[in-house]
């Protein structure tokens, strides 16, 4: 490992958040060591906007819960303090160190941090961490970035080199093969041979991979402007078996939607993983073939996503997005077309239409309908009112029944009697 370094003014602070820089701030006049760490130090080397900040400290997840009054304590294994800011939230770990109590030393350890008398150091923490390029820590105020692993040199070459043995903190922790995976995408990292070799030989502990990790995996990966990257080193390392294995990421709808998620991030536009699933699963959901039955299509639905949810943790309105998505490539390709209106304003009527327009660009649905509702969206109110008119049922005019005269009715009556 390369001796501990520390380079001066490489970052324009400014590109910093006020806000995040409060919340160091505030940790260090309350008496702890604050610095920023990971990713964000990364990013902004490589003149890259954070998505995220990340802060290490010396101070317990109860110690920054008295300075941050609204701040949440979250996770099990090792503890993390969740900060609200304008920027959103502010991730706040506690430098973690060595187990010595540990059986094999060489494995760090995995224990809660809840006192202060396990807290570490930057040196011991920066040993826990997992790539190179990841192990950089920024002393905001100063503006000096401590690198102990020679991260600088690596992000400089374009290389992913992992601290210690590869296969050791991938069994350490499955999840970190994905993120290999995820810098590489994202950065165009090139890998270091003996981490490409562990990607391969060590990839069956992806069938370890944790259903709620793994979901929030996929929402940051997939939604970050490199999707179409990164599925297709899932393929070339033979990944997508492990995370997807019904589905092929490189057929033609898939592809489009993957195209569009990163197109639309590029425009600041917002971007949904549950979108990517309906496009992913649409098929398994269209060869079902269960149209005008609300609850048969529901059950359908729900019996599609019973596939992916044995892997991969879907929340609830994941499900309805998919789900009501789906439901409206029927409505929307009905003609004649009832209750026009109550379609346009459904919740998930853009998803819809988003998924009507790729199928209709591949040829499985018809352009002239996915013309119809992209142009219906950019008229008038009346002459929204009039297109729909023109696409709506004809009513068939009830035939009024006859009445007989009135003194026909009495001769008729005295007749009778």
């Amino acid at each position: 490992m390369a001796k501990l370094k520390r380079h001066k003014n490489l970052i324009d602070t400014a590109q910093i958040p006020k806000s995040v820089r409060r919340i160091v701030q505030k940790l260090r006049d309350n008496g702890y060591d604050a610095k920023l760490v990971g990713g964000c130090v990364r990013d902004l080397l490589l003149h890259i906007k954070p998505k995220d900040f990340d802060v290490v400290t010396s101070a317990t997840p109860f110690q920054v819960r008295r300075i941050f009054k609204q701040a949440q304590i979250i996770g099990r294994r090792f503890r993390i303090v969740h900060v609200k800011s304008e920027i959103g939230v502010v991730e706040i770990s506690t430098y973690r160190k060595w187990n010595k109590d540990h059986i094999d030393p060489a494995v760090p350890t995995r224990s809660v941090v809840r006192s202060p008398k396990q807290v570490g150091t930057m040196k011991q923490d920066h040993r826990l961490r997992d790539f190179t390029v990841n192990a950089l820590y920024l002393d905001v105020e100063k503006n000096v970035i401590f690198d102990f692993v020679g991260g600088l040199r690596d992000l400089k070459y374009g290389q992913l080199r992992c601290i210690g043995d590869p296969e050791t903190r991938f069994s350490e922790d499955c999840h970190r093969i994905l993120r290999a995976v995820r810098f590489v995408s994202k950065l165009d990292l090139k890998l270091t041979e003996d981490l490409a070799q562990s990607l391969h030989s060590q990839r069956d502990l992806l069938e370890h991979l944790e259903p709620h990790r793994l979901s929030y995996d996929l929402e940051k990966m997939l939604l970050h402007g490199y999707a179409r990257a990164l599925c297709n080193n899932f393929i070339k390392y033979n990944f997508l078996s492990y995370i997807f294995p019904e589905i092929d990421t490189r057929e033609a709808l898939s592809q489009a939607a993957l195209k569009n998620t990163d197109h639309r991030v590029k425009q600041c536009k917002p971007v949904r993983f549950a979108f990517l699933l309906a496009a992913f699963y649409w098929h398994d959901y269209r060869d079902l073939n269960i149209r005008n039955d609300r609850e048969a299509e529901i059950l359908a639905a729900k019996r599609v996503l019973e596939v992916p949810s044995q892997r991969i943790a879907l929340r609830a309105d994941v499900r309805d997005f998919v789900i009501e998505t789906w439901r409206l490539q029927a409505k929307l390709e009905q003609r004649p077309l009832r209750n026009g209106k109550q379609v346009l304003s459904r919740k998930r009527f853009r998803a819809g239409f988003d998924l009507l327009c790729m199928r209709a660009g591949l040829g499985e649905a018809s352009p002239e309908i996915a013309s119809w509702w992209t142009k219906i969206q950019e008229v008038s109110e009346a002459e929204q009112e009039q297109m729909l008119k023109e696409v709506a049922p004809v009513r068939k005019r009830r035939s009024k029944r006859r009445r007989r005269p009135r003194e026909v009715s009495k001769q008729i009556v005295a007749v009778t009697q």
